[in-house]
């Protein structure tokens, strides 16, 4: 590896089993995940196979500075990013410093901002804002019909649709920038005073791997000296379109079994991924020089990244593994690494049996048994393209404490490889995080441990 050093040293988090990193790995190690069934109303639009997801809950915008315009203004992928971005921020030891306290904007103390830049992966953006306008504009023209009907006796409950169609709201003007998904760098961008390159990063899956691994090149290169950089998704439509749209694709859990058994990646009994409602994690990257001239302590240092693009199929990976496994050896060429020196992999892991078992015949060729293997999938389900930023927190924390969390319900695995099944103990010194896209796009990031 040439260039600077380029390290992790503040990292945010929102998801499903804690809005914090520490709840998140608490969570993690206790092997908790929080499954319910669908909301009901999902069931009016559609009756397929799956009826499980992992919800958000409620986040506590207020508590990191998100004002009511900011709730109008931004779609939730936006908001839950932007509560992500502030811990990571104060984890890395930044002073925010309010320059406009109406709008919610702050400078970073130390920062330059031309070169400081913002990359979030994301696959659908603020596709919540769209939808839920789009509905209600659609049946507007309805309403009157609706109305007419409701006023003959014979009628029956269509005065009460009529109502309920009167409340559905009219398209709002923003639906527009809410939608976007540079929306998310943007904002953050905006509040923080950054303005170096600002992208949104879209690989489908992939996405947030490649939004860290871009912004270790840049910085490496000596274009940057700090991004934020991570992934946000956010998927829990007043439709649940997009369940919808992956059910039928034959792609979400489903059978019999419990909801908090139903999410088995590389168990035998896996029978597709848990649906997410979304997401976000952001992390702290710079140079090593930039850390340590403002006293920051590294979390863990980012020694190299592959990406590859299958160009064989928009939904399933190559089953010959070719291009994944030049993205593996991209990475671990560019870190000066060879198979034997991964003690971890975070992997892709969705539950779905074509990735299950593609990927663990990629993982059993290139690393045998040795490394430790699991799934973060296994706790949140599929936050698409979020999964690899919140893979990557993980990723870190495991370096950092010397353990990895379970694999949860993986009971008779598909592959006889060194999988965590409890809370697993090491010495963890170098790791990879692996994700995969539709559209065949795959991106692998190598760490090492920072002592």
């Amino acid at each position: 590896m040439t260039g600077r050093r380029v390290v992790i040293t503040g990292t945010g988090a929102v998801t499903s089993v804690g809005h914090s990193v520490d709840s998140f790995w608490q969570s993690a190690l206790a092997g908790h995940c929080n499954v319910t069934e669908i909301p009901p109303q999902w069931r009016s639009y559609h009756a397929g196979k799956s009826r499980w997801w992992a919800p958000l809950g409620t986040v506590d915008y207020g508590a990191w500075d998100i004002k009511r315009a900011d709730l109008i203004h931004y779609d939730t992928v936006v908001l839950i990013a932007i509560v992500a971005a502030h811990q990571a921020l104060i984890s890395a030891g930044f002073s925010l410093l309010p320059v406009d306290i109406k709008n919610s904007r702050y400078s970073l103390e130390g920062v330059n901002g031309p070169r400081a830049g913002v990359f979030v992966g994301t696959t659908l953006g603020g596709v919540c804002s769209p939808m839920d306008n789009h509905i209600p504009h659609l049946l507007n023209g309805l309403k009157d019909e609706i109305a007419a009907l409701a006023a003959q006796s014979e009628a029956g409950h269509a005065a009460e649709i009529a109502r309920a169609l009167a409340r559905f709201p009219r398209v709002s003007p923003l639906v527009a920038p809410q939608a976007m998904p540079n929306a998310i760098p943007a904002a953050l961008s905006l509040r923080f005073g950054l303005q170096g390159p600002s992208q949104a990063i879209g690989i489908a899956c992939a996405s947030s791997t490649a939004s860290l691994g871009y912004a270790f090149q840049m910085i490496r290169a000596g274009r940057l000296d700090m991004v934020l950089a991570g992934g946000a998704e956010h998927m829990g439509d007043h439709a649940g379109a997009y369940f919808m749209g992956f059910d039928r694709l034959s792609t979400l859990a489903n059978g019999d079994l419990p909801g908090d058994q139903i999410n088995r990646p590389f168990d035998r009994r896996h029978s597709g991924f848990l649906y997410s409602e979304g997401g976000a994690a952001v992390l702290v990257v710079e140079s090593l020089e930039n850390a340590l001239a403002r006293g920051a302590t590294p979390l863990a240092e980012i020694v190299g990244y592959g990406e590859t693009c299958d160009a064989y199929s928009m939904v399933a990976m190559r089953d010959d593994n070719l291009m994944t496994r030049h993205a593996y050896q991209q990475a671990l060429d560019e870190a000066g690494l060879v198979a034997a020196d991964i003690d971890y992999i975070n992997a892709h892991g969705t539950g779905t049996a074509g990735n299950d078992n593609t990927e663990t015949r990629l993982l059993s060729e290139l690393f045998g048994q040795r490394p430790v293997i699991n799934s973060t999938k296994s706790l949140l389900g599929h936050t698409i393209g979020a999964c690899g930023a919140l893979e990557a927190v993980i990723t870190i924390r495991t370096l950092r404490e010397g353990l990895a969390h379970p694999c949860v319900n993986l009971e008779e695995p598909i592959a006889d490889l060194n999988f965590a099944r409890g809370v697993t103990s090491g010495d963890f010194r170098h790791a990879l995080s692996a994700n995969y896209g539709f559209g065949g796009h795959n991106a692998v990031l190598a760490m090492r441990r920072f002592d």
